[in-house]
């Protein structure tokens, strides 16, 4: 508290050393708000990256929520064309060895009828 009282205000008595601890609080109490407005300031400004950055990270989930409902649906497909694919594939197979057969009976029936007009 004697720091505050100038050495000049010591004699003028009591209401000028009032006055200065009086001013010297007002000074402290001043210094104080500026640092409290201060800090409402750096404090709303990360509230407000906070809610951008929370807004983002929504919209990013509620991307990929959708990227995995397109992703399961594609699956889907995809399960349904592999199994078409190899049903194919069988068909093709056996087809192929019909096809064959009937390459082999018709060489036979050539071979007939060439044995048949070289008897006759």
């Amino acid at each position: 508290v004697h720091d505050l009282i100038s050495t000049s205000t010591v004699g003028a008595g009591p209401s000028v050393q009032l006055i200065e601890r009086m001013s010297a609080n007002v000074r402290r109490l001043e210094s104080e708000k500026a640092a409290c407005r201060d800090e409402i300031s750096r404090l709303t400004a990360q509230r407000d990256e906070s809610r951008t950055e929370v807004v983002n990270l929504m919209r990013e989930v509620e991307e990929k929520r959708k990227m995995d409902e397109r992703l399961r649906v594609l699956e889907a497909e995809h399960k349904d064309l592999a199994g078409r694919y190899a049903t194919t594939l069988e068909m093709l197979g056996e087809k192929s060895e019909l096809v064959e057969e009937l390459k082999a009976d018709v060489a036979d029936v050539k071979a007939m009828y060439r044995q048949l007009a070289d008897t006759m």
